[in-house]
């Protein structure tokens, strides 16, 4: 069983109250809808937390959601003590005044985690057990709404909620419950030795751009969900799900250029203040660098393993007490088992592969003798400035001479904006009748701490191809791209450039939609 908090940033001490229709939960009186990123804070380190919140916020969070991990705060090795756990947790929170209908941050609570896979397989004791688990959470009176995620049947007043990768196509199990997705997953697991997992982060955004269409239609390639209200606002979505073709579209008399698997926001029903397609954050690519820093003093010692033969193996029931077996001749006590499974049903016999290894092994990466990680990370709050001790364990050998320390550095910055890149400031500006100058878009480069940008290896302003790492001129570019970057840029942390054509001297080709891609060159600082 497990609980989530969800937290919103920079809530006010008054009291607030918490509840929830159709359409959204409703804070203090407002329909909200809420942006929310997963911290976990076990998998951080306490000195972590602080700038993790920070950056939460200046990225635009509204909410920070957080598991609470039982087995981290067991009262002891291997003793769980689930019975009465979430009630602890609960009362705790309520003693502290954090739930909102306290006038504390918290707006919501998890009981269970994709619990409804397994709920299926039982049967009716996984049925009743959904039950019980709901009932028990809402009659600890947090005065929050509960969720249940991956869970169809969570009975009422239970929020059930989505996880995945797209949840466009969700709807809770009651009309009058809103549609939530708890888990908008960003990537997934690496297994040992395998590749790691990246999703494209206009990916992410259209999926989360489209789910919060909420519903309606669409026909061929694209559609326009409009929301409007009797005083007269209005709001639009239109959406390209083709993805390889761009397509035009005419909405309310005006053309609008959809770009293959995206989706445009339009909160007037006018001006396009946001392209799914479009993201121009900055793109940094990392490496592993020598830090050139020695590794003294290394102490080997070799526990030699005594052979599996009868004088040195015997049977017995359950766990031995470990220094009277051993006579304290060795730190290590070997434990083998056999089991007999039946395959699938069939009666047949089994050979069975750990695929989890336990904490010994886990520790030193390897598994059955496969490859495993070749770097572990070390986090930075855990060193000292000098006279920092590494203790290894290894069952198959090894040289720990040829053990070196890198470092995750930044080696080069990248940037690919279009010179009518979406900019919500402008959608501002002419909603409010003003008549100053659109803001242009910018570039921004910044390298990371300790570091400046060295040079420019690529800048073309123009119609230039590829992707970061990759990019290359096109048949459209402005020749003075690198001496505009190079003299804005080298030397600085950071710096942003305006994308124009005045900027670069001349239009190099006009009537022609033009782009700016950069990428820099991040060194340290001397």
């Amino acid at each position: 069983m497990v609980v989530v908090v969800v937290v919103v940033l920079g809530c006010g001490v008054v009291e607030c109250s918490v509840t929830y229709d159709r359409k959204a939960l409703i804070i203090n009186g407002q329909r909200r809808i809420l942006i929310s990123g997963s911290i976990h804070y076990p998998r951080s380190t306490p000195e972590m937390w602080e700038d993790l919140i920070n950056k939460a916020k200046e990225g635009g969070l509204d909410v920070i959601e957080t598991y609470v991990f039982w087995n981290v705060h067991e009262p002891s090795p291997g003793n769980t003590a689930m019975k009465g756990f979430t009630k602890k947790i609960v009362n705790m929170m309520k003693t502290e005044n954090l739930y909102e209908s306290q006038g504390g941050p918290i707006i919501l609570s998890q009981i269970e985690n994709e619990y409804g896979p397994q709920a299926n397989l039982l049967g009716a004791p996984g049925r009743q057990y959904v039950t019980w688990a709901a009932d028990m959470a809402v009659g600890l009176d947090t005065g929050v709404p509960w969720v249940m995620c991956k869970e169809d049947d969570a009975p009422d007043p239970v929020i059930n909620t989505c996880n995945g990768f797209y949840c466009d196509a969700f709807s809770p199990n009651k009309p009058f419950k809103p549609m939530i997705w708890t888990e908008a997953w960003t990537g997934w697991f690496t297994e040992f030795g395998g590749p790691v997992h990246q999703r494209p982060v206009e990916d992410l955004a259209f999926s989360v751009a489209r789910f919060l269409q909420k519903g309606g239609s669409f026909v061929n390639y694209y559609m326009a969900y409009v929301y409007s209200s009797e005083s007269g606002d209005c709001a639009a979505f239109l959406s390209n799900y083709d993805t390889n073709s761009k397509v035009g579209v005419m909405f309310n008399n005006m053309h609008y250029s959809l770009p293959p698997w995206s989706i445009s926001i339009l909160p007037d029903c006018k001006n396009v203040v946001f392209n799914t397609a479009k993201v121009g954050v900055q793109t940094s690519q990392m490496e592993m660098l020598p830090t050139n820093t020695e590794i003294f003093s290394w102490e080997t010692y070799n526990e030699d393993l005594s052979s599996s033969d009868d004088s040195s193996t015997f049977s017995t029931l359950g766990l031995l007490e470990q220094i009277n077996v051993t006579r304290d001749s060795s730190d290590y006590l070997w434990y083998t088992t056999s089991t007999l499974a039946d395959t699938l049903r069939h009666g047949t016999p089994a050979s069975w592969v750990l695929l989890h290894c336990g904490d010994l092994i886990r520790e030193n990466g390897i598994c059955l003798g496969q490859n495993g990680h070749t770097r572990y990370h070390l986090p930075r709050s855990w060193l000292k400035p000098t006279q920092n001790l590494l203790v290894l364990f290894e069952e198959i050998g090894g040289d720990p001479t040829r053990i070196t320390l890198v470092k995750r550095s930044v080696t080069s910055v990248c940037a690919d904006v279009a010179e009518y890149h979406p900019n919500i400031e402008n959608w501002q500006v002419e909603s409010y009748g003003k008549t100053e100058e659109f803001r242009k878009p910018r570039v921004h480069l910044h390298c990371g701490p300790g570091q400046s940008i060295s040079s420019i290896k690529f800048a073309s302003f123009g119609t230039p191809l590829g992707t970061c790492g990759s990019f290359q001129q096109g048949t459209c570019h402005a020749p003075t791209s690198y001496t505009v970057l190079a003299k804005k840029c080298i030397g600085q942390q950071r710096c942003s450039v305006t994308i124009s054509s005045r900027n670069f001297g001349r239009d190099p080709c006009p009537n022609t939609l033009k782009r700016l891609s950069v990428e820099a060159i991040c060194a340290p600082l001397d």
